[in-house]
């Protein structure tokens, strides 16, 4: 039997074994068994005992390197039992993580973000609106300090929440509305199909036949049209088709669709028919001619909207000096028929308007034959 010292030493010796154990490497480990006497709790994989089974490839090499090698450390083959416990840090990092992800996969794919709320607004009650008819012109004051002016024969329907919440407007007719700006809060109009986006700025909006025209006079909007967004900026114009096709416009056609804005109705080569139709609107007079137009007819008109006095001096020209009017109804023109003219505005020195007539070149009559004697 060995003695008291020896079993002392040996002791020891299990006690350093162990202590370098729970500072060094570590393999995997098939029998554990608990060694009580080192610092952590740690366990040890022994030489497959006899009758046990059919030992592991791995266990009989590590029994053959002990019996030849006695001087490799028993930390070799033993592994420390650590499992881990739960870790809030950790978890509440990867929550964070997943949080993040999916809220930026929404918002690429269009989700809950401040343009798409406000366009989803369109759907919603609607709050205060406003509607003129022919003849008639309004600015309606909106919630938050936006103010919107229609022209003849336009409506405006504000979300219910335009106030404290997703801010939309749904606008027919010649429209223009001045946003106020209210961070993280911009309005949406929905003109038809078509949807726009503006944060602040003044935009205008009028029907040109089967075409829209926006125009920005301060501040970018954005033409919204799916996934596609075409950001307009300030002092440009632009005309929409039924099938979202942009083309930009200037010139003449701007000043002709947006002449509302300065208080004045501009023609530039309309028919007689589009004559009647915009002084219909814009003046709520039924104009009718005494004797039929000419089909290729031309008219350029350069009018105040207000008073009617330069618009029926002008009808009065382009009748022929004959003009009557009685109550909404105006009948333009002489009895008799007139050659087909072509008439153009022609300013007057106290700066009121009229239009000049210039008639057709006569045909010339070949003289009669005078018989011989």
């Amino acid at each position: 039997m060995p003695s008291a010292s020896a079993h002392a030493s040996s002791s020891t010796v299990a006690h350093v074994d162990a202590t370098r154990v729970a500072r060094g490497r570590s393999t995997p480990a098939t029998a554990p068994v608990v060694v009580t006497d080192a610092p952590r709790r740690i366990v040890a994989t022994p030489e497959p005992a006899v009758g046990a089974g059919v030992a592991r490839p791995s266990d009989v090499r590590r029994s053959s390197a002990v019996r030849e090698r006695p001087h490799l450390r028993a930390a070799s083959f033993i592994t420390h039992e650590d499992r881990k416990g739960f870790r809030p840090r950790v978890v509440a990092g990867a929550l964070a993580l997943v949080a993040v992800c999916a809220v930026l996969a929404w918002k690429a794919l269009g989700g809950d973000s401040a343009e798409s709320v406000a366009i989803a607004a369109l759907d919603a009650p609607s709050g205060a609106s406003g509607a003129t008819k022919d003849g008639e012109q309004l600015t309606l004051a909106l919630p938050g300090g936006s103010i919107a002016r229609l022209g003849a024969g336009a409506s405006i329907k504000a979300s219910a929440t335009f106030g404290d919440g997703a801010r939309a407007l749904t606008i027919a007719g010649p429209v223009s509305v001045s946003v106020a700006d209210r961070e993280g809060a911009p309005v949406a109009f929905g003109t038809g199909a078509h949807r726009w986006v503006m944060h602040e700025g003044v935009v205008a909006f009028a029907p040109d036949g089967e075409r829209l025209l926006a125009k920005v006079d301060s501040g970018v909007v954005t033409f919204v049209a799916g996934k596609n967004r075409t950001s307009i900026e300030s002092g440009r114009t632009v005309a929409v088709s039924a099938d979202g096709s942009i083309v930009p416009v200037e010139g003449a056609a701007q000043d002709e669709a947006f002449s509302w804005q300065r208080g004045r109705l501009q023609l530039r080569d309309a028919s007689m028919l589009q004559l009647r139709e915009r002084i219909q609107q814009w003046y709520g007079l039924d104009v009718r001619f005494a004797s039929p137009r000419a089909s290729s007819e031309r008219v350029t008109l350069d009018v105040p909207l207000e008073p009617a006095d330069s618009l029926l001096a002008a009808l009065a020209t382009l009748g022929g000096g004959e003009i009557e009017r009685a109550g909404g109804v105006v009948t333009v023109g002489l009895t008799q028929a007139k050659p087909a003219r072509r008439t153009a505005v022609s300013p007057r020195p106290r700066g009121r308007e009229s239009l000049s007539a210039l008639p057709a070149m006569p045909r010339i009559q070949p003289l009669p034959t005078i018989p011989p004697d």
